[in-house]
């Protein structure tokens, strides 16, 4: 658990299985759901998935005991919900893109996307300079601990989600905020994940570019590739998943 896979084994065109650090663990299929780090493994054996990384902002309020929520509410663009100790936890919709040395590489694909939704993601055209920044951010003392990326919060993405509550919940808009983080969504270009085989490179199965979906749809996938990666068909038709959709 936790160990740290390094590259795929290709041979004779056949994934035959993964290194981790300078151990080959070989096996007849891989599944690949690698999250951000995907594209960077699926290229080490020749295939271009075109995967991008935006970063999402996260708060959290301090506990209001007096307010309850039962459920998860989803505004026009905020995502909202209460934690067991009685703080609330939002989000807006989008994201930030900090452009990479290797932003290129994927951009026609893309073009669409931007095309149909130009305020999904805001483009940071300083990301490769904070590469080179100190990545130390506090611990927001969240659900699960920073990551080694250290991704940086947004705090106008906040304003934002306040301002929405001010509309339609004004009593959860003015409460205190305890701590914001952020996390990096693995997308991709058309916003739902690629599920299946990978037909170039057989014995290769790949889950990923979950576009922030993740958390919905995780059981389910998780059923479906368990049963591929065992040699069954698919329990339900994902054809339109296929990475295949992308070889073009």
């Amino acid at each position: 658990m936790g160990a740290h896979v390094t590259q795929l084994e290709l041979q004779a065109g056949n994934v035959h299985g993964v290194w981790v650090n300078d151990k080959l663990y070989r096996a007849d299929r891989v599944l690949c759901s690698a999250g951000t780090g995907s594209g960077k493994l699926l290229r080490g054996v020749g295939y271009n998935l075109p995967q991008e990384r935006i970063r999402a902002t996260v708060a959290r309020t301090l506990p209001a005991p007096g307010l309850t929520l039962t459920s998860c509410i989803s505004l026009p663009f905020t995502g909202l919900r209460q934690d067991e100790k009685g703080a609330f936890i939002f989000s807006v919709a989008g994201g930030e893109y900090d452009v990479r040395f290797d932003s290129w590489r994927y951009l026609h694909h893309y073009r669409e996307t931007r095309r149909a939704n130009p305020d999904a993601a805001r483009v940071n055209y300083f990301g490769p300079i904070l590469r080179f920044m100190s990545s130390r951010i506090a611990s927001p003392i969240a659900d699960i601990a920073p990551s080694s990326e250290g991704a940086r919060p947004a705090h106008y993405r906040v304003r934002q989600a306040q301002d929405e509550l001010r509309q339609f919940v004004p009593q959860l808009a003015e409460l205190a905020i305890e701590a914001v983080w952020a996390g990096v969504i693995d997308a991709l270009p058309d916003v739902v994940p690629v599920m299946g085989h990978v037909h170039e490179r057989p014995g290769l199965l790949l889950a990923t570019g979950f576009s922030g979906h993740g958390f919905g749809l995780g059981p389910m996938a998780g059923k479906i590739m368990a049963g591929l990666a065992a040699g069954h068909s698919a329990s339900v038709d994902i054809s339109g998943l296929s990475p295949s959709r992308f070889s073009h």
